[in-house]
């Protein structure tokens, strides 16, 4: 990322902790369980299995991803595909 931005890691970090409050794995993480939201959020029926987004958002592990997700969402995967399909 600060390869594409043209600066240091030092300093992308620097800015990401004070322009957003939170630490870099913090940012990115976000940003990877919104991408799970707004896939889910489009195809709440069409889910495909949990362990697939968990890879393909970038997680390497189920854990990692479960808390993520529960930290910014208040319940787990399942828990909010199923409050979708009712």
């Amino acid at each position: 990322m600060s390869k594409k931005l043209n600066t240091d890691r030092y300093s992308l970090s620097q800015v990401i902790n004070q322009e957003f409050n939170k630490n870099f794995y913090e940012f990115i993480n976000d940003y990877r369980i919104e991408e799970c939201i707004a896939y889910i959020d489009k195809n709440p029926s069409q889910t495909e299995s949990i362990t697939d987004m968990i890879y393909e958002s970038g997680f390497n592990n189920k854990v990692s991803f479960y808390k993520a997700f529960k930290k910014r969402k208040k319940v787990t995967p399942a828990q909010y595909i199923k409050s979708l399909n009712g």
